[in-house]
């Protein structure tokens, strides 16, 4: 089927290390059949040597070729990360027709989830500064109460409440306007 698609395919790859750190590559096709997109995977395999660029690159290679459609890549598409920028430059080495990183898509869910990772990274409340930080927070809580009438805001809640539920009970027959074009407040 690869072989006689009568266009250059697109490949995607993620390459990653088992907790005991045997690499692994897993190598899939994007195609458009009969007008419909479509995929297979065309193989999850085991990298027996180092983790590196050139050896996911050799195993590529080596994937397209026993596939019969090395002659057939138009991009591949993999996460950002160093080893597969390798990975990239040296499968043009090996893949005569592939142009190499002018070909490359980096992924924009890693991308989006390294980037979100850095921001939160920024809240992170630093080892051993657990209770420090809950005391600080406990702190500005207590600031924040500070002047405040317990009494008195207990009173306010129980009017809310009061005022919600003869909103609720009362049927005036009108439409609530948050409800329009079929959504539902839940």
């Amino acid at each position: 089927m690869l072989q006689e698609h009568d266009r250059k395919l697109n490949f995607a790859t993620n390459v990653w290390a088992s907790p005991n750190h045997r690499a692994f590559i897993v190598l899939t096709v994007y195609i458009e059949h009969n007008g419909e997109p479509f995929f297979l995977l065309l193989d999850f395999v085991e990298v027996p040597i180092s983790h590196s660029g050139l050896n996911f690159a050799t195993v590529f290679a080596s994937i397209l070729k026993e596939f019969g459609i090395e002659h057939k890549i138009l991009s591949v598409t993999c996460n950002n990360v160093s080893p597969n920028i390798v990975m990239v430059n040296d499968l043009e080495k090996l893949v005569e027709d592939f142009p190499g990183e002018a070909n490359l898509t980096c992924c924009f869910n890693h991308i989006l989830s390294l980037t979100v990772k850095t921001v939160v990274q920024q809240f992170d409340v630093k080892k051993g500064k657990e209770d420090e930080a809950l005391d600080e927070a406990k702190q500005a809580l207590q600031e924040l109460a500070a002047g405040s009438d317990l009494e008195d805001l207990a009173a306010q809640v129980e009017e809310l409440r009061a005022q919600l539920n003869s909103e609720q009970a009362s049927d005036s027959g009108e439409e609530d306007p948050d409800l329009e074009d079929g959504w539902e407040d839940e």
